[in-house]
């Protein structure tokens, strides 16, 4: 645990000062008992110099003497903290990192790794709703952190989008376990009411005994909300929520731009009778079993665009789509550049798929990790494996999936390029080696 400082802190609004060994920046969140900052750890620039750049850090502090503060929430303090020191929790992918908790004051402060990707209520309300492809990327993950939380007998009772983080990757962390309980198969059934109306269960709700399924049916209001943008329950108020979970009205699945099995699966998870919902580990298998056999099987491909992204894009019409043979081997997609190779409009339409997969990175840093995916492309043309773990690496995933079709129609292009008569066969390709040292990561 790190020492307290000696500076004196009076009140909650910490930006720019000091507290224990962190240096606060900005306020980022806010609760009835605290404030959750961006900080930094003053001992690290002594380890590094003048060049060193501190890593940001979240510190949420909470107020041990604000007048609401009583017995209950030391209680919950001393749960979340127990339960975030594991150290197998500390090594999980989707479980937000514990670093240290201190007292500063009459603070106690906690200090976890900070996710710049926000929060994925704040990310869903930016786009409406999350694409099948990135959504069921998103379902693997949650499933996975819950998966891992019920092995350890943890229930988080408060799964909601506001406490999911996203890093810069879109990656996902599992975070706030304020109100999470570590319980033993003697304790398994609890009653108390604690979580968020618009992602309680039924049983919740009615103050019945609830178990690791209660979890689950919080995770169906995310999948829910990832799907349209809004809560499953909506309501002017908590009687009003509990009226409509408990008297079993189920939201309008139709809005879910989903296909058919992943309704049915939210739809499961929505299920009454907790009996009835599926696990964890249930609904991570679900999801592999949804996932295609591989992602690298070239004669997927033009399955994977759709025809309105191939037409939009001008690489082939569906009658010539149609017509390609295909196989699990790259030569393929320098085929599909071969057939496209008489068309004298192909170095413009590799341009345009250069300039649409961009657009589907979105970001100022789009056009460097294409390149730097290409290049791997090119010194790599056989090593799927390879790729997929590249771009996922340079784009996340809760993109790559989207991407990788477009990305072996850019290569199929590039093949053709060089096939067009009087191309010289030492031209450089699109991407210049100009910036191979700077990005060959």
């Amino acid at each position: 645990m790190a020492s307290s400082s000696s500076k004196a802190c009076t009140t909650i609004d910490f930006e720019g000062t000091d507290c224990g060994d962190y240096r606060i920046h900005k306020l980022i969140g806010k609760g009835t008992f605290g404030r959750v900052y961006v900080a930094t750890n003053n001992k690290a620039k002594l380890r590094g110099g003048d060049t060193f750049t501190p890593t940001s850090l979240a510190i949420k502090c909470i107020n041990l003497g604000a007048a609401n503060y009583n017995s209950t929430q030391k209680r919950w303090l001393d749960r979340e903290i127990n339960i975030l020191n594991d150290p197998d929790l500390k090594k999980h992918p989707n479980i937000v990192r514990y670093v240290e908790y201190f007292t500063h004051e009459n603070f106690l402060c906690i200090v976890m790794d900070y996710y710049e990707g926000g929060n994925l209520y704040a990310y869903i309300r930016k786009r409406k709703s999350i694409q099948e492809s990135a959504f069921m990327e998103y379902l693997d993950q949650l499933s996975n952190g819950l998966e891992f939380l019920h092995s350890k007998s943890i229930l988080h009772r408060d799964v909601k989008t506001k406490n999911v983080l996203l890093t810069a990757q879109n990656d996902l962390k599992l975070a706030d376990f304020g109100v999470a309980r570590k319980v033993e198969e003697i304790d398994l059934k609890l009653t108390k009411l604690v979580g968020t109306p618009n992602c309680m269960s039924p049983e919740v709700l009615n103050r019945e005994t609830y178990d690791f399924k209660t979890d689950i049916w919080s995770l169906g209001c995310v999948c829910f909300e990832m799907g349209c943008g809004e809560y499953a329950f909506l309501g002017s108020s908590r009687s009003a929520i509990t009226k409509k979970v408990t008297s079993k009205q189920l939201p309008d699945f139709d809005r879910l731009q989903y296909s058919g099995p992943i309704k049915n699966m939210i739809r499961k998870m929505l299920e009454f009778k907790p009996a009835d919902r599926p696990s964890a580990s249930e609904v991570k298998t679900f999801v592999s079993e949804q996932k295609p056999k591989t992602s690298f099987d070239v004669s997927n491909i033009s399955q994977q665009m759709t025809k309105s992204s191939l037409h939009d894009s001008g690489i082939v019409t569906s009658e010539r789509r149609r017509s390609q043979r295909t196989s699990e081997s790259c030569e393929e997609s320098a085929a599909l550049g071969s057939t496209l190779s008489e068309n004298t409009g192909l170095q413009r339409q590799s341009a345009n798929m250069q300039a649409k997969i961009v657009k589907m990175i979105g970001d100022h840093k789009a056009t460097k990790k294409l390149e730097r995916i290409m290049r791997f492309f090119n010194k790599n043309p056989t090593d799927y494996p390879g790729l997929e773990e590249k771009v996922k690496d340079v784009v996340g995933v809760g993109l790559h999936n989207k991407i990788l079709p477009f990305v072996f129609a850019l290569k199929g292009m590039e093949e053709g390029i060089k096939r067009i008569p009087g191309q010289a066969d030492d031209e450089d390709d699109m991407f210049s080696t100009a910036h191979e040292t700077a990005d060959n990561t």
